[in-house]
């Protein structure tokens, strides 16, 4: 399956310092949940101003994202002390799935944009 361009910004931008979250089901064709069991997920945030920069990682193994096995559901968590912690130039994301095999397949990937904290 090809990843899907899907951006992150209007209703799901990262606002600076405070928790953000994104929560979705992944379906088959018949519109079926996708069984998760033993399964593993990355979002992965790119520096797009310095392609040598260490990414930031957030992760099932960090306790970041959680998979919701046979029900196919995916959330992703991030604490107000993370986006604090997120340059603005980390405006690129990927997220990638690794199957109980070991199978990595990229499923999103797009654009980033962060909200300043208000007032």
């Amino acid at each position: 399956m090809a990843a899907t361009s899907f951006d992150l910004v209007g209703p799901h931008a990262i606002e600076m310092g405070f928790p953000w979250e994104f929560l979705f089901t992944r379906l088959n064709p018949d519109r079926t949940p996708i069984d998760l069991t033993g399964c593993r997920a990355e979002l992965v945030l790119l520096d797009a101003t310095d392609p040598t920069a260490a990414p930031l990682r957030f992760n099932t193994e960090s306790g970041h994202v959680a998979l919701g096995g046979a029900e196919g559901t995916t959330a992703i968590r991030l604490s107000g002390e993370d986006t604090r912690g997120i340059a603005e130039t980390h405006s690129r994301y990927r997220l990638t799935f690794v199957d109980a095999s070991g199978n990595a397949s990229l499923f999103f990937r797009g654009r980033v944009a962060y909200l300043e904290a208000a007032g």
